[in-house]
């Protein structure tokens, strides 16, 4: 009987060891790179948004406006 058990027992933690514990830390690590990859987006996004200041169009030159195009 107490060999029933150390083989049950054995068996049990041989498929936590093989199989639960490597998806957990690849889940855990898949995680925590894709919220670098977003952390490093949004970064991106902000040095985009701060370097392109919003233009005005000017109405110089050969500026035509859209009733004149109409016929």
């Amino acid at each position: 009987m107490f060999i029933k058990w150390i083989i049950i027992i054995f068996v049990v933690y041989y498929i936590f060891r093989k199989l639960i514990f490597p998806i957990f830390n690849f889940t855990s690590t898949a995680n925590h790179q894709l919220k670098q990859m977003q952390d490093r987006l949004k970064n991106m996004e902000g040095k985009l948004n701060e370097k392109k200041p919003k233009q005005k169009w000017k109405k110089d030159g050969d500026y035509i406006d859209y009733e004149e195009i109409k016929k």
